[in-house]
């Protein structure tokens, strides 16, 4: 039996309200949040609540599950009145019950890290092929240098990984269609050419390709996820019902969309 150390014991003893727990590497954030979790299981839930753990990677879950697991037998009580999912899988679980009022297809696939990378970068080297005075002129080596090809390779797999990273920032801003609509025109019409115009552009050609293949990417399960609670009253407040306490491992690594969520 786990004994628990002055601070984790106060965490522990948590009944209502909001609370953030500090803690650096190795502190035991883990083990303290399962205890709080159990005591609330064992003593606070009202019949059919749960306790939801929102964590980023699925180790994490599978560590979660197991703690709780042990926490609860050793309470003589079974393993249920929580849930533990990432932060993806929480936002695929409230995407999955309403698909069509985000303009998803029930059946809708998820593209991979790995399939998102090559469409991306694909998507990319295309729209450099038909725009290739547009950026080769930031390139600072000439053509006639020895170091060109080099450079050349460098600058073009640069354009790439800044392209990528630009979605998802862009996409994890949570604008509403209209607010998009708005600020992709005003990007794409300005006179002057942009690194985020190009980005743009692309992202433009990405979203088309999704939609062409009836898939979503992890940032998209965010995203749609969000606006669904945002915009459906019913099934926010199912959700609000379902689950009597959030907790939010790693927090410190969410985007503002994640929190918000």
């Amino acid at each position: 039996m786990i004994v628990l150390r002055p601070g984790q014991i106060e965490v522990s003893q948590y009944q209502s309200g909001t609370m953030a727990v500090p803690a650096v590497p190795g502190a035991g954030k883990t083990t303290v949040l399962s205890h709080l979790a159990a005591n609330l299981i064992a003593k606070e839930l009202q019949p059919g609540q749960k306790i939801l753990v929102v964590t980023v990677m699925n180790s994490a879950v599978a560590n979660f599950k197991s703690k709780m697991r042990a926490l609860l037998e050793e309470k003589g009580l079974p393993a249920q009145g929580y849930e533990v999912k990432t932060l993806h899988s929480l936002g695929l679980f409230i995407l999955k019950a309403r698909p069509e009022k985000v303009m998803v297809n029930s059946a809708f696939d998820i593209l991979t890290g790995e399939e998102r990378v090559r469409l991306v970068y694909g998507l990319t080297d295309r729209w450099m092929g038909q725009n290739r005075e547009r950026w080769i002129k930031f390139l600072n080596v000439t053509a006639d240098s020895k170091w060109y090809e080099k450079g050349l390779s460098r600058w073009m797999s640069a354009i790439k990984d800044m392209v990528n990273t630009t979605i998802t920032q862009i996409k994890l801003q949570g604008y509403s269609r209209n607010e998009w609509d708005l600020i992709k025109s005003k990007i794409i019409n300005f006179e002057k050419d942009s690194f985020l115009k190009w980005a743009v552009e692309i992202m433009e050609d990405y979203r088309q390709e999704l939609n062409n293949l009836g898939r979503v990417d992890f940032d998209d399960l965010i995203v749609l996820a969000y606006r669904l609670l945002e915009e459906d009253d019913d099934l926010r407040e199912r959700m609000q019902n379902r689950w009597a306490c959030v907790f939010e491992d790693e927090a410190q690594d969410s985007t503002p969309l994640q929190e918000k969520m």
